[in-house]
């Protein structure tokens, strides 16, 4: 995580969405759930807004769900809807993914 914070200090959108990825599952982290899921929420939001698709697509389903925030569908679908204006660029990116690291 330390490694992770240190990325996202310096800006990096990629380092956001892995922190939001490890807070979200928790895994070695001391931490309620709750809490977890709100550190989560703030990581893909951050990098969400820094434009990156994967985290935009995670904090539609946060948002959806009401993990780590209140439900909100109209958010949900604000940040569906841009991820669906990137899908052709995030299908490429996903299908180049495999054995190479592509910033999503």
């Amino acid at each position: 995580v330390r490694y992770a914070k240190d990325g996202a200090a310096q800006g990096s959108p990629k380092m956001m969405y892995l922190l939001g990825q490890l807070f979200l599952e928790g895994k070695g982290l001391d931490m309620p759930e709750k809490d977890r899921q709100q550190q989560a929420f703030s990581w893909y939001q951050q990098a969400a807004k820094k434009g990156s698709i994967a985290a935009q697509g995670d904090l539609a389903d946060l948002y959806r769900l009401g993990r780590g925030t209140t439900q909100n569908y109209e958010e949900a679908m604000h940040w569906y809807e841009m991820v669906t204006s990137e899908l052709p660029t995030f299908q490429l990116l996903k299908s180049k993914r495999e054995g190479s690291l592509i910033d999503v």
